[in-house]
């Protein structure tokens, strides 16, 4: 890292200063190095993107992807996409081969904080969904699942939270399924009090998904984790964090990146259970 920043200041707003030397060694393109908006479009921005956190990364995998390897890695901008799809295909193809009737697609989130760090509220999120799932309830409850965990960066601060598509085969009428739902709801939120975790009804959102929706669903829960395009609500992504770090030399969304990179390590973004699970 040393050979591509030099020391941020220590005065706010926190800058870095990226080495034009490194940039072009790194094979980033004059007009990229100079950018002050961190706005490109097209294969330029692809490219400006993976350079940049090729350079910025501090996971070796990362950093070496393209280099004669491909590290396949969820929060790798030039892999992310290429896992996606891998994920959606995957999951499409063990649904097919099973009878699902209906399916349930459940969000469920925590409450975010400007000064909580992610760590922390990942873990909260483990322990939540652990506590849904006491002496296996959950699991004896569905046929299968496909669970994500994204992460986003708001103005309130972190907002990690996790998307479920649970799978029913011929064990449950509609009505019971809509019954289910909101039973998930509330064990959720008496496990976040129980816990003393803050998450509130407004957070929570379980609906039912018909069979010939069932493709929707699955694309939902198989969104890549690096975006490509700036969220509309401002929420700061993966790679804007990167671009922001890069073109703007902003040492807080380095800081931020790497928070990620760290607070994910190690971590299981992706998880499939059951008749979701790749034969």
């Amino acid at each position: 890292m040393s050979t591509v920043l030099a020391d941020a200041h220590r005065r706010h707003p926190r800058r870095i200063e990226i080495c034009e030397a490194n940039a072009v060694r790194l094979g980033l393109r004059s007009s990229i190095y100079s950018s002050t908006d961190g706005v490109f479009f097209g294969s330029e921005a692809k490219y400006a993107r993976n350079a940049a956190q090729r350079a910025l990364t501090t996971r070796r995998s990362i950093a070496q992807c393209r280099r004669g390897m491909t590290c396949k890695g969820s929060l790798c901008d030039r892999c992310s996409a290429r896992r996606a799809r891998r994920q959606r295909r995957q999951l499409l193809d063990a649904l097919d081969s099973s009878r699902v009737r209906y399916a349930l697609l459940w969000t469920y989130t925590i409450a975010s904080s400007p000064d909580r760090a992610l760590g922390p509220m990942l873990r909260d999120l483990t322990k939540l969904m652990t506590a849904v799932n006491a002496s296996g309830w959950l699991s004896s409850k569905v046929d299968g699942y496909a669970r994500v965990i994204e992460i986003e960066r708001p103005v309130g601060g972190w907002h990690p939270h996790g998307h479920v598509l649970l799978c029913f085969q011929n064990r449950m009428t509609r009505t019971e399924a809509r019954a289910f739902a909101l039973t998930l709801r509330d064990r959720y939120l008496a496990a976040a009090n129980r816990l003393g975790i803050s998450a509130s009804t407004m957070g929570q959102h379980v609906r039912l998904v018909p069979v010939e929706q069932i493709d929707v669903a699955v694309r939902y829960v198989t969104k890549q984790h690096v975006l490509t395009k700036p969220k509309a609500d401002g929420s700061a992504t993966l790679s804007s964090l990167t671009m922001d770090a890069y073109t703007r030399g902003d040492a807080d969304a380095l800081d931020l990146l790497h928070e990620v990179e760290g607070a994910t390590y190690g971590r299981q973004l992706w998880r499939t259970a059951g008749i979701c699970k790749p034969s």
